[in-house]
């Protein structure tokens, strides 16, 4: 028997027997299923919820437009509690978004394939079979590669279900966070040794705070090497670095890392061991970083020639009026001015630069004992007047402020008709410079040669605390910039000795403090521009994900529409996608054509206790018929029989 043969519009004998006998014995769960004739359409609670289903898929992408926006509108935002509740929303994209996808754009490709199917001229099968079968973005492609009946078509759905990932993406991609600084001006306050009231300008002064000018040197000689070379003093006030000797007028350095490496190791040296007391940083934020520029003036010192080994006697007669034929108590020291007058007889009336003044002459003698003679080493020095401008960062964060200096320069045009400069020069009152002599070497008051003083052992360098030296093993360029620490270090001592220790960052100068006319009753303070800048964390959107996402959702809106749209003109029942639509007009299963009006669901749940399988209708020929039927019937005793078709088989042919 040929396959023509077989293949005929009527049944063959083994088929014809096997519809007989599946008329006869349909059980009874089935012949109950239909409950007769009825008008297209749901009841009244299924449409209510298919209404409320499709109305609430069809706003749902709403939730991504308002996602987009929200997104878009935290831009340079702060981050904040509400920020954050935003940033979780757009976690949840990935999960969300692919399955609302697949849910409208599925309904909206089945109600596409159900309209078309009522329509006059209907849709040909392969059309229906690619787009009813494009539920996801696997199914399009496995429609567009097996069925290829309309190609572009298929194209044009597999771009549209690659939507779904591309939104999901961007959502989550949506927001970041990032720094970002806020910047404000206002003034800050400094004391600059220049315009200080020094208490050495009287005697009275001089004895009545001697003791707290001492003990801040003191203290500041016997801090750590750790502390000695920290970026400020004992009380956490910002110091000054030297000015490297031998670096160009004109340039600008910063100070780097490795500059404080060196300073640390006190191979280089600040200025003073005393800080620059700051006031006025308030008119930022609560935690912020201040930036702004002092003008510090100090005396820079340069020793060019060292005589060791000199006897007391010897040593006297550099100092006859300060060592009158005995002893040097610790070290001695003094200092010749140059008469400036003479070359600039109008100097009180017309100040000139500094610059242009020679240098003072400072000997310096220290003791040491050797074999039980008492010795000295004098140093022959000069003395000038150095200004470097120098860039302040302050971070203020928890009330706790601390500074360091960043960038120098130096300053041309200092004048030098002002009480510091009469230190070094014959302008104005010897006074300052004739206390500052006399109190500075019993500041530590020493009595045996076998000990050295705070003062030498700082200038001697690591390695001689408290011991005696050879002071010709110490290479004059080091006791140059450590003689400028200390020689700088009691100056300043004496420009404010009961106030240096009260520390207070953020209080507002007094007017007396800051009003150069009452300089004689308190200490005068420079103002300077300042800059605070607030470091914080804030959103930001990234806006072509932004364009991403509104895109992709709008195109998932313009498919929820239409889905919508569609279900207005769709009249007949939804059989697509149900596996119970099998058994529509099946004559195998051998039903009364009744039920038309059934949709998928429906018919699925009348039937449901009916079982199915794919077999063999002609298990007993050459050639076998595959066909959807009945798995089993039940006899009139109601005892279930199994059917006689056979398995299906990979060995066999079939029609």
């Amino acid at each position: 028997m040929s396959c023509k043969e077989i293949v005929t519009d009527e049944p063959t004998h083994s088929r014809r027997h096997f519809l007989a006998a599946t008329q006869t014995n349909l059980s009874s769960a089935t012949h109950h299923w239909y409950e007769g004739p009825r008008k297209l359409g749901y009841g009244r609670l299924e449409t209510i919820l298919c209404c409320t289903w499709d109305i609430l898929l069809t706003l749902a992408p709403v939730y991504f437009f308002a996602l987009a926006i929200l997104a878009h509108r935290l831009e340079g935002a702060r981050v904040s509690e509400y920020g954050q509740r935003i940033v979780d929303l757009t976690q949840l994209a990935p999960t969300i978004y692919p399955i609302l996808f697949a849910a409208i754009a599925g309904r909206c490709f089945k109600n596409i394939a159900r309209w078309a199917m009522e329509r006059h001229r209907g849709i040909s099968l392969g059309t229906l079979e690619q787009t009813f079968g494009s539920q996801s973005l696997a199914s399009a492609v496995e429609r567009l590669i097996f069925v290829r009946s309309h190609v572009p078509f298929g194209i044009l759905v597999v771009l549209i279900w690659g939507l779904s990932p591309l939104g999901g993406q961007s959502a989550v991609r949506l927001l970041y966070t990032a720094e970002a600084t806020e910047s404000r001006a206002g003034t800050a306050y400094y004391a600059n040794p220049h315009l200080q009231f020094s208490v050495f300008e009287t005697g009275r002064d001089t004895a009545m705070f001697s003791n707290d000018i001492n003990n801040m040197y003191l203290a500041s000689l016997l801090a750590s090497q750790t502390q000695r070379g920290s970026p400020v003093d004992l009380w956490g006030l910002p110091k000054i670095p030297q000015w490297p000797r031998g670096l160009g007028d004109d340039v600008s350095r910063q100070i780097s890392q490795d500059e404080y490496g060196l300073l640390a190791s006190e191979q280089e040296s600040y200025v003073s061991l005393l800080g620059v007391p700051i006031f006025g940083l308030n008119f930022g934020p609560v935690q912020a970083q201040y930036t702004f520029t002092v003008e510090h003036p100090y005396f820079e010192v340069d020793c060019n020639s060292i005589r060791p080994r000199l006897s007391k006697n010897q040593t006297a007669s550099y100092f006859p009026e300060k060592i009158p034929g005995a002893a040097i108590a610790t070290f001695a020291v003094d200092i010749a001015v140059p008469n400036i007058s003479a070359t600039f007889p109008n100097v009180l009336s017309e100040p000139i630069p500094i610059e242009q003044v020679p240098p003072a002459q400072l000997l310096y003698a220290t003791r040491y004992d050797i074999d039980g003679w008492r010795l000295s080493s004098l140093f022959n020095c000069s003395v000038r007047v150095v200004v470097v401008e120098t860039d302040i960062e302050c971070t203020a964060s928890s009330g706790l402020t601390t500074c360091h200096a960043t960038h120098q320069k130096l300053k041309k045009g200092f004048d030098t008709n002002d009480f510091f400069n009469s230190l070094i020069t014959s302008v104005g009152s010897i006074t300052p410079r004739a206390n500052l002599l006399a109190e500075w070497p019993i500041a530590e008051r020493l009595s045996s040669y076998y000990k050295m003083s705070l003062t030498d052992t700082y200038l001697a360098g690591p390695g001689h605390r408290f011991s005696p030296g050879s002071w010709a093993n110490v290479p004059l360029k080091d006791f140059s910039r450590r003689l400028t620490t200390v020689l700088n270090t009691y100056w300043e001592a004496s420009l404010d000795p009961q106030n240096h220790t009260d520390v207070a960052f953020q209080r507002q100068p007094t007017t007396g403090e800051i009003s150069e006319d009452t300089i004689w009753l308190s200490p005068f303070l420079n103002q300077t521009e300042s800059t605070s800048t607030e470091s914080f964390v804030v959103y930001r959107a990234d806006r072509r994900w932004v364009v991403i996402l509104l895109v992709t959702t709008s195109c998932l809106e313009i498919l929820a529409v239409v889905g919508l749209l569609l279900e207005l003109f769709i009249r007949g029942p939804d059989i697509l996608g149900y596996a119970s639509s099998l058994t529509r007009d099946n004559y195998v299963f051998g039903l009364p054509p009744d039920g038309s009006a059934m949709d998928g669901a429906e018919r699925a749940r009348a039937l449901r206790h009916l079982r199915v399988r794919l077999a063999d209708l002609q298990p007993e020929m050459d050639v076998g018929y595959v066909a959807f039927e009945i798995a089993s019937s039940t006899d009139p005793s109601g005892v279930e029989q199994a059917k006689s078709q056979g398995p299906l088989s990979r060995d066999k042919l079939y029609s």
